[in-house]
């Protein structure tokens, strides 16, 4: 049996997809929860689960609630092949200067991660220096990175790269770092799990669904994929506080899921139920326990 765990973790992102075929199960991890929740550890999840080794681990972008127990849930388990936002070394000269300090701690959690990693001697690659619709062989399956690429410039380890070279404006820090963090989400892969024409699995991250879906389009267009994803994760945990319903309508309409996945909690109840008529019946809103998505066979 093939699916998605959306393992819980409150109102964060952490994803263990399980894909079986001929006796041999594949795993891939996209994000690690947060280490706020007063909850069991992701080191947990893996070991309830029989999970040895990860042939695929996917940090999406430089935030808590993303990055979260990755580091410590990798100690244990073997990673074959990740892929990082981008390289720590390169953003920590300028995150280390922020008078905000939660970048700079998230950056060096990273680091710690990038260590445990090549420890392992792991695959270590970063999307924003990927080949546009970079894949990635997941047994009998391909992950396809949608967003973003080498080819783009990102929102926000673009901008640190920039201004770590001395290009970007001068003064104004205060204005420039508010500006800077509030575009952390905008640097969020995007993947897409497909097969044999198939689109099984799309994951958004906390990407502003206007950066990427005209390439999600188009890669499902070029690749030939029948129209129709059976699972998405929609962006910034279905919040719709980051980006405009607008947005989510499109994606909702580009990408026709069969279900739609929230990793949501209590606190925002009250928006989402003010929202429900617009997802309808296809919300499945994970968050404070587990909960198995089997992909439709």
């Amino acid at each position: 049996m093939s699916g998605i765990y959306a393992l819980p973790f409150g109102q964060a992102d952490c994803f263990l997809t399980e894909l079986e075929e001929g006796g041999q199960t594949t795993y891939i991890l996209i994000d690690g929860g947060s280490r706020l929740w007063p909850g069991a550890p992701l080191s947990y999840y893996l070991e309830e689960r029989g999970v040895e080794q990860l042939d695929l681990m996917i940090q999406t972008h430089l935030h808590q609630d993303h990055l979260g127990w990755l580091a410590d849930g990798t100690q244990g388990t073997r990673v074959h092949r990740a892929v990082l936002p981008a390289r720590s070394a390169k953003l920590w000269p300028v995150l280390d200067t922020f008078e905000n300090r939660e970048p700079a701690a998230d950056c060096r959690e990273q680091a710690r991660l990038e260590k445990i990693l090549r420890e392992q001697w792991a695959d270590v690659r970063y999307a924003c220096e990927m080949e546009d619709f970079a894949s990635l062989p997941a047994g009998g399956w391909t992950m396809t990175l949608i967003w973003p690429s080498r080819h783009v410039f990102l929102p926000f380890s673009g901008a640190v790269m920039e201004r770590q070279m001395g290009r970007g404006a001068a003064g104004r820090e205060e204005r420039w770092e508010e500006r800077l963090i509030s575009q952390i989400n905008g640097d969020s892969s995007v993947w897409l799990l497909h097969r044999d024409g198939r689109q099984l699995a799309l994951f958004c991250g906390d990407c502003f669904e206007e950066l990427f879906l005209d390439r999600y389009e188009f890669f499902v267009r070029q690749a030939g994929l029948a129209p129709g994803v059976e699972i998405l994760k929609l962006s910034h945990h279905g919040r719709n506080d980051k980006g405009h319903l607008y947005f989510t309508d499109r994606i909702l309409e580009a990408a026709a899921p069969e279900k739609v996945l929230l990793t949501n909690t209590a606190e925002n109840a009250a928006r989402y139920e003010s929202q429900r008529e617009f997802f309808g019946d296809r919300a499945v809103v994970a968050g404070e326990e587990e909960i198995f998505l089997k992909f439709i066979v």
